[in-house]
């Protein structure tokens, strides 16, 4: 089978992407569950493992802090949760990949609660009355989450986008921060400081995940615009591994009994051989670890030094009296392209279940 039929790199991004949505669906799923469950008022099992208020945080309750995140009061399936879910935070784990999107979620979300939770428990133990009132509310909903993920997009966008349009995500990230500050100067809400500080964690992650995860990103988009160019290529059907082994042969024979020029003539034939079977199995090399492709590369690429420099020899220069000597160490052709097939075989065999 020709590794040039196939794109592997092109596959793997794909199987990526695929695992990063279902990852969202499950989590995604999950909220939809436990939201549905508490229609009925203070269902048990909900109340127990979501239900936060920072009075059951002090009791030793800390578990809900992450669960309150999946408990969504007004759920709709065309509601704004829907519109953020598909805005915000698929974007950012189709880049980013669901792990990461996960952990500024849910980090975003417990800094928030627990940094206003270490301000609400202090001043209520003091018997300040608005204190006193939101320590046993129940605070729950994924908007800290969002809001978090929010930040990262914005940082993401930012850091990988060319040019100009570096721009959108530090206008993603003011709109964010100025819809916040509005309405926490309108409506003097808790859950509006809750929600820039989510966005300041989310940002932070963001930043930190950057930094390693785009030039990964970049090259494995750029091995398979690589081997994406290797498959459009006009490549005629070339010769198999025995048709390069014979004529490899054929030219090992006219060297050995003086036929020059026709072995200049084979050569190049050869040589036009070699370089295609070198641009077919550019994926291959590409998909290999990078010292076996490297060992494949400087193979190949001797050999094809070898028959150019036959296929380039004068005819005349044979008469010399040391040519013989000269170019005795190239005529063994056939020995270093089975070989070289040999080594290719066997990495594709290995590597047979992406190709």
């Amino acid at each position: 089978m020709s590794v040039g039929t196939r794109c592997p790199a092109w596959r793997r991004v794909r199987r990526t992407q695929a695992g990063r949505l279902v990852g969202l669906a499950a989590v995604a799923g999950l909220a939809a569950v436990i939201s549905a469950a508490n229609r009925v008022p203070h269902h048990p099992a909900v109340h127990l493992c979501c239900g936060y208020t920072p009075a059951r945080l002090a009791a030793g309750a800390w578990w809900t802090v992450l669960g309150s995140a999946l408990l969504i009061v007004n759920l709709h399936l065309f509601g704004v949760n829907t519109v953020l879910l598909v805005a915000v935070v698929l974007p950012y784990v189709l880049r980013e990949g669901f792990r990461r999107a996960a952990t500024v979620f849910f980090t975003g979300h417990g800094v928030a609660t627990l940094a206003l939770a270490a301000v609400v428990l202090p001043l209520a133990a003091w018997g300040w009355h608005p204190a006193e009132a939101v320590r046993v509310r129940v605070d729950v909903g994924s908007s800290a989450g969002v809001a978090a993920v929010g930040g990262a997009l914005a940082v993401s966008l930012a850091g990988s986008l060319p040019g100009r349009r570096r721009r959108w995500g530090g206008a993603l990230f003011g709109a964010f921060a100025a819809d916040f500050a509005v309405r926490l100067l309108l409506s003097h809400t808790l859950a509006e400081v809750e929600h820039l500080i989510a966005l300041s964690i989310g940002a932070l992650l963001g930043r930190r995940f950057i930094t390693g995860s785009w030039p990964r990103r970049q090259a494995e988009w750029g091995r398979w615009r690589e081997e994406k160019q290797a498959m459009a290529e006009p490549q005629r059907t070339g010769a198999g591994p025995e048709e390069l082994a014979d004529l490899a042969w054929m030219v090992d024979c006219a060297v050995r009994f003086g036929e020059r020029k026709q072995a200049a003539a084979l050569a190049e034939r050869l040589l036009e051989e070699l370089s295609r079977h070198y641009r077919a199995m550019r994926p291959l090399r590409l998909r290999c670890a990078p010292h076996v492709g490297a060992a494949l590369a400087d193979e190949a690429f001797a050999l094809i030094g070898d028959v150019e420099q036959l296929a380039t020899a004068s005819p005349d220069g044979a008469e010399g009296g040391d040519a013989g000597a000269d170019e005795r160490p190239v005529t063994q052709l056939r020995p270093r392209v089975e070989r070289l097939v040999a080594h290719e075989a066997a990495e594709m065999a290995a590597l047979g279940q992406q190709f």
